[in-house]
C-alpha cells in the first residue's frame, strides 16, 4: 500500500514536469512564429520602401512648362506646393513641421491594407555643415506649378512604411537627396498669361 502511493506522487510530479514541458515548449513556439510574422513584415516593409524610392529615383528632377496635375517629376510629385490652404487629408504642407518633419516639408501619405507610405519632401542646400532645410519662410506660397525658379535645387526625400499587424507595427525609412542635373536648376517657367502679353 505504501508502494502505490508513492506512485501516485510519481506520477502527479511526472505529469506536472510534463505539463510545465508543454507549456514552455509551446510558448517557445508562438515566440518564434511571432518573430518569423514580425521579420516578414519587417521584410515586406523594407520591400515597399525600397520599391518607392526606386520609382521616385526614376524621375526626373522637374519638367518645365506643364501643371503639376500633369507632370510627372520629382518636385510635382514630392513637393508640388507650399500652401497649407491647399492641404488634403494625405497630402500637405508643414509650415510649422511635424513628426520630426523640419518646418516647410511636405508630406504624402498613402495606405493600404498592409500599411501606411510615407513620403517626406524637404528642399535642402549645401553648406559646409552639410545638408540644411531651407527655410519656410523662403517657400511662402511657392507653388511648382507657377513659380519660375526652384527654391533649391536639391530634395531631401524620406520614405517610410509602417507595416500593420501584430501588436507591434514595424517601420522602416530611408533617407536619399536627389540634386537637380548640374547643367541648370531646373527652373520652371510659368504659365502663359491669358489674352497674351499687353
Amino acid at each position: 500500500m505504501n508502494q502505490r502511493g508513492l506512485t501516485l506522487i510519481e506520477v502527479v510530479v511526472a505529469a506536472a514536469v510534463l505539463f510545465g514541458v508543454v507549456v514552455a515548449a509551446s510558448r517557445g513556439v508562438a515566440w518564434f512564429a511571432a518573430a518569423d510574422a514580425g521579420t516578414g513584415r519587417r521584410d515586406a516593409a523594407a520591400s515597399r520602401v525600397a520599391d518607392e524610392l526606386e520609382r521616385l529615383r526614376g524621375l526626373p528632377f522637374c519638367v518645365a512648362g506643364t501643371s503639376p496635375g500633369q507632370r510627372h517629376d520629382l518636385v510635382a510629385t514630392t513637393f508640388p506646393h507650399a500652401d497649407p490652404a491647399s492641404n488634403t487629408a494625405s497630402r500637405r504642407y508643414l509650415s510649422q513641421g511635424d513628426d520630426g518633419c523640419p518646418p516647410g516639408s511636405f508630406a504624402s501619405r498613402t495606405t493600404a491594407t498592409d500599411g501606411t507610405l510615407t513620403v517626406v519632401a524637404t528642399y535642402v542646400a549645401s553648406t559646409a555643415a552639410g545638408w540644411v532645410a531651407v527655410t519656410a519662410d523662403r517657400l511662402d506660397d511657392y507653388d511648382a506649378g507657377v513659380r519660375a525658379p526652384l527654391p533649391s535645387g536639391a530634395l531631401r526625400v524620406v520614405v517610410a512604411f509602417d507595416a500593420d499587424g501584430g501588436k507591434t507595427p514595424h517601420t522602416v525609412s530611408r533617407t536619399i537627396v536627389v540634386v537637380a542635373p548640374p547643367a541648370r536648376l531646373c527652373p520652371l517657367q510659368p504659365p502663359p498669361i491669358e489674352g497674351g502679353a499687353t
